[in-house]
């Protein structure tokens, strides 16, 4: 059953903004209406946007003058944009309980940034997911490869929000620093390196 969705309501200097989000999620509205409430007055206006993690959020004029925050549509990638924020927000949280749980600071890609994708990567039970530094504008740095040794298979390169569909897990730790790598075995970490090759993971 879809998650329930509700549509809350909050004062940004003056303005009545509506964000749409599921109901579990609630709690953090708190995210956008913040980086809202930073900016100043006369932004708050049909058609501003602002970048919060890997996207930007916007302002779309709604009927009876109040504002609709928006994301981009990220499971659709054709330029769509949607005032459903539950996968923008789900992202952000669990991007940033990552970070605070091993004490690193976020560097988050641009959703349309490319990450380099090993033939197999996608589908493959063991994989490794490391970050260089990006080679120029518009590359992640991202790796997401093979952890079997041997010769390598051929590469590509996809935008980095593809991996909603491809591996939703890694969506997760897309934020982390170039220096890190994260081995997989399914969805199930198998460890994360730091830029020292210390295991960070944390363990029970």
């Amino acid at each position: 059953m879809a998650e329930a969705r509700r549509d809350y309501r909050a004062r940004v200097h003056g303005c009545i903004v509506v964000l749409r989000i599921a109901e579990e999620l609630a709690r953090y509205v708190s995210i956008p209406i913040g980086m809202l409430q930073g900016q100043p007055a006369e932004a708050i206006r049909d058609g501003f946007q602002a970048r919060i993690g890997w996207g930007p959020f916007r302002l779309r004029e709604a009927d009876g003058g109040e504002l609709r925050v928006e994301t981009p549509d990220y499971a659709a990638l054709g330029g769509a944009w949607t005032d459903d924020l539950t996968l923008a927000v789900s992202m952000l949280v669990r991007q940033w309980t990552l970070h605070r749980l091993i004490g690193v600071d976020e560097d988050p890609p641009l959703f349309l940034d490319r990450f380099v994708l090993e033939e197999g990567a996608d589908a493959a039970d063991e994989v490794v997911f490391s970050r260089g530094e990006p080679s120029e504008p518009g590359d992640s740095g991202w790796f997401l490869g093979l952890s079997t040794a041997g010769e390598r298979r051929p590469l590509t390169t996809r935008p980095i929000a593809d991996l909603l569909a491809l591996r939703p897990r890694l969506t997760g730790f897309i934020a982390l620093p170039p220096g890190h790598l994260v081995s997989f075995r399914g969805d199930e970490v198998q460890a994360l390196v730091d830029p020292d090759d210390r295991d960070v993971w944390p363990r029970d």
